[in-house]
């Protein structure tokens, strides 16, 4: 950007990577649920324009604090903002990494015997990034209610993911020859937990964006580094 940047341009940035990152996690779903390569290289291609727009944040929020008179809010903004790029980042690369599986490594394997569970895996992903959405909502508008909604809608993904879990174990005790394929999918249920783990992390920063602290009432959990 050639003028002077403002809050609301780095804000309009983190909105960019938000929606890039559900082009990421859409794609590499559709390509694993219906086969589609091309699908997998636009989830690819995605994320590495997440990557790009992660760096240009970074240098924006760094410039800023380096360059401006602050208030408190301002900089509980920023700092908030540098962190909510982070779990962009780590989520796009989530949906990344499955559509490698879908490239590299399922079409290697027979999977077909799975598809009795591509349902559950398909509300797993649609509840994920819906949270994803209304986190980006909820930080857009520094909405504490919207951005709770979303921490109480964890445990909605969570009940999913221990359903494919199960469904899983069944297939590896019932067909052992799917012990593979089965361990590549419980990957894949992983890394779409994660994605409400990390819509839950972006959520709470909203609390400390409107006070300087996490909200009180909410129960502390494993930060999520991988």
């Amino acid at each position: 950007m050639t003028e002077k940047i403002q809050l609301s341009d780095i804000k309009q940035l983190i909105r960019q990577m938000g929606e890039k990152t559900v082009l990421v996690l859409t794609a590499s779903v559709k390509a694993l649920i219906h086969n589609d390569l091309d699908a997998a290289i636009s989830a690819r291609k995605y994320e590495k324009e997440v990557d790009s727009l992660c760096r240009v944040v970074d240098e924006c929020c760094a410039n800023y604090l380096a360059t401006e008179k602050l208030t408190a809010s301002d900089v509980n903004l920023l700092v908030a903002t540098l962190k909510i790029a982070n779990e962009l980042e780590r989520t796009s690369d989530y949906g990344n990494n499955i559509a490698r599986l879908v490239q590299n490594t399922f079409p290697h394997l027979d999977i077909s015997a799975f598809k009795p569970l591509f349902g559950t895996l398909e509300e797993m992903a649609q509840k994920g990034i819906h949270m994803l959405e209304e986190s980006l909502d909820a930080y857009e508008h520094l909405d504490e209610q919207l951005a709770m909604k979303v921490i109480e809608s964890d445990n909605e993904v969570n009940i999913l993911n221990k359903k494919m879990f199960k469904g899983i174990l069944a297939y590896i005790i019932v067909k052992p020859w799917t012990q593979e394929a089965s361990l590549d999918l419980h990957l894949v249920t992983r890394y779409l937990e994660r994605v409400a783990d990390r819509s839950t992390n972006i959520s709470e920063w909203v609390f400390y964006i409107n006070s300087g602290r996490h909200h009180e009432g909410l129960k502390k959990h494993t930060a999520v580094t991988y």
